[in-house]
């Protein structure tokens, strides 16, 4: 039986704080396009593989190394087309 979307979700929201980011790629499409809703440095559309790393990337600088997910909820995971943003 294939895990459910939402066991491969929670899987790799599990791997990031162990800093498995080839496991957490694995589950992102290569044309995932992470929207960071607001106004600050790092608000904006990121697309692809690369454009997500480096948003992870420049958020680990901008937090001094502090940024990490903590807590057992799973952010929100749209299919399609994203929702209407400010």
């Amino acid at each position: 039986m294939a895990e459910s979307n939402g066991a491969i979700i929670r899987k790799a929201h599990d791997d990031f704080p162990k800093g498995n980011v080839p496991a957490v790629f694995a589950v992102f499409d290569a044309a995932i396009t992470w929207h960071v809703p607001g106004h600050g440095p790092p608000s904006g559309d990121y697309t692809g593989h690369a454009q997500v790393g480096g948003f992870f990337q420049r958020t680990m600088e901008l937090s001094q190394g502090a940024f990490g997910i903590e807590g057992d909820r799973v952010p929100r995971v749209s299919i399609g087309e994203p929702p209407e943003t400010e």
